[in-house]
């Protein structure tokens, strides 16, 4: 959020007005909004888990497969 935020206020204290400062911060905000969506969707998967709403299906997984990805 700090990322986001002090990206946002140099934006807007003109940092805007240059192109590539413009494409720099934009860039930043886009990868920590991403991050932080992810953290999210991690959070909320691990809320439904540890409330039994989560139906896990176990299956087997091809050992060899799994070690290499």
């Amino acid at each position: 959020l700090a990322v986001i935020k002090s990206s946002v206020e140099t934006l807007i204290d003109g940092a805007a007005d240059e192109p590539e400062s413009r494409a720099m911060f934009l860039t930043q905000i886009t990868r920590e909004s991403d991050r932080l969506e992810a953290l999210i969707q991690d959070l909320l998967s691990l809320a439904r888990i540890e409330s039994g709403n989560l139906g896990l299906e176990p299956q087997a997984v091809p050992l060899g497969r799994a070690i290499t990805d």
